[in-house]
């Protein structure tokens, strides 16, 4: 069932204003799902709405962590022709992980000042999503 619903479609924003009003159509019928707005899915974020070739953005870092569905703006529109929520599985665009949280298992990493497209605070929060442990020490088993 969905819960919230959250997406990363900023790549293409004729699709996202499309599906994010059929999202909030669908929602509105069905009393209890809502849309979460905030740059990263939150907890009670059950889907993860992107395009057919979703790119590695933090949004899709942090639900692929979290055991999020990941599905394709596609489900959205078919569910929303179909005037319910239509089952996912034909519409999943990346696995989510099968152990929500520990894919780090308590990995220690260094995060030092890097040239990564993410800041060091954002590396440091998807490591801790994880299940890995952040340290400022450069000796950590990962760096």
């Amino acid at each position: 069932a969905v819960a919230q619903g959250a997406f990363s479609l900023s790549s293409d924003t004729n699709l996202w204003q499309t599906a994010f009003s059929a999202a909030t159509e669908l929602a509105k019928l069905e009393g209890k799902v809502s849309i979460c707005s905030d740059e990263l899915p939150g907890e009670r974020v059950s889907h993860l709405v992107v395009t057919q070739e979703p790119r590695r953005t933090l949004k899709v870092l942090h639900a692929i962590s979290r055991g999020i569905k990941i599905v394709t703006a596609e489900w959205v529109l078919r569910s929303f022709e179909a005037r319910r929520w239509l089952p996912t599985e034909p519409y999943i665009a990346l696995q989510p992980s099968p152990v929500p949280g520990r894919q780090l298992d308590g990995a220690r990493f260094f995060l030092g000042p890097s040239l990564a497209k993410f800041s060091e605070k954002q590396l440091r929060d998807l490591v801790h999503v994880a299940g890995g442990v952040p340290t400022a020490q450069a000796r950590a088993q990962y760096v």
